[in-house]
């Protein structure tokens, strides 16, 4: 059977004129395989500063994904090109979940901000990502030295974030869990990843190597030398900075970087990065964070207007 080609190419690339963009599909190699992506372009003149959203991990990345859709598109209708991606063990990626850890991901990114760099037009590129997305883009920046980066809630230390990622599983069997993680099913589970090597966390496959990996990470020891422009959100029910967060902010001041903060309250925020969909009568489904992704997207972006001079991406807008 032939392949129509042409067909395939057409549908390769969309335009959306009420938007003001353009969207082209990509099949880059990022990390240790092939994957797919999209490239948001502004349909008018594009700003010379890229951006990459680092996806979070595990089932948190489907969770927050529309969030993601919207913020590319957001962003890059404000002016910038924006790629978004499925990093290895997701999606169409040529990899399993069982390579998806730390490392994979910071791979992928890696990678991800040096295929933004070679983008025409672009000379620089900044990271985004939100829940573990955020952590690893913190990552990036500090290793890759970037010049900007937005952190949306992000995950500071591993540990806890392991944690609570078991504790999701023990729920689902109705177990029964304690504030200090001792609970008969969290040892179950531990023990499981600990003999076999892997453990079933509704449905996705923690690795031993992505559970020791993401539970000795910390942000705040892991960030030494970032001194860009950075923006890091809370995603609160109150409109208190969480303490993490404030010592996050505090770091990067003390390594000489300009910090803007701030908070979206909302009353599901413990929520978020989790499943986000009730059923209605009818058959009928409503995304219960819609709204709070909404926010997020309109803070984000206004800080990425408010901070880039249009041309020149070295220099921030007067105050």
């Amino acid at each position: 059977m032939a392949i129509d080609e042409a067909m395939l190419e057409r549908h390769s690339r969309h335009r959306d004129e009420a938007l003001g963009i353009s969207e082209t599909f990509v099949q880059p190699r990022l990390g240790s395989g092939t994957t797919v992506g999209v490239v948001s372009r502004p349909l008018g003149m594009a700003q010379p500063l890229g951006w990459v959203i680092c996806p979070s991990f595990a089932m948190e990345q489907i969770h927050l994904g529309r969030m993601e859709v919207g913020l590319a598109r957001a962003i890059s209708a404000a002016g910038f090109p924006v790629l978004r991606y499925h990093g290895q063990g997701y999606g169409d990626s040529e990899l399993g979940m069982r390579h998806a850890d730390l490392s994979s991901h910071v791979a992928d990114a890696r990678d991800a901000v040096a295929l933004m760099a070679g983008v025409e037009g672009v000379e620089q590129v900044g990271v985004l990502g939100a829940r573990f997305g955020g952590l690893v883009a913190g990552l990036v920046a500090d290793d890759g030295d970037l010049p900007f980066m937005a952190l949306v809630e992000p995950v500071i230390r591993g540990a806890q974030y392991m944690r609570d990622f078991l504790r999701t599983q023990v729920f689902f069997d109705l177990v029964g869990t304690s504030d200090n993680g001792g609970s008969p099913g969290m040892e179950k589970l531990r023990d499981a990843i600990a003999s076999r090597g892997w453990a079933d966390i509704r449905g996705f496959k923690l690795s031993a190597q992505a559970y020791e990996e993401i539970s000795g990470v910390n942000l705040l020891e892991r960030m030494r030398r970032f001194h860009g422009s950075s923006f890091v959100l809370g995603v609160s029910r109150t409109d208190r900075f969480a303490p993490g967060l404030q010592a996050l902010t505090d770091v990067l001041r003390q390594m000489g970087g300009d910090v803007e903060q701030d908070v979206v309250q909302d009353r599901l925020a413990s929520n978020f990065g989790q499943h986000h969909h009730r059923n209605e009568a009818g058959n009928k489904k409503t995304d219960i964070q819609f709204g709070l992704y909404q926010e997020v997207t309109s803070k984000v972006a206004a800080w990425i207007g408010r901070r880039i001079v249009p041309g020149d991406p070295t220099r921030e807008a007067p105050a």
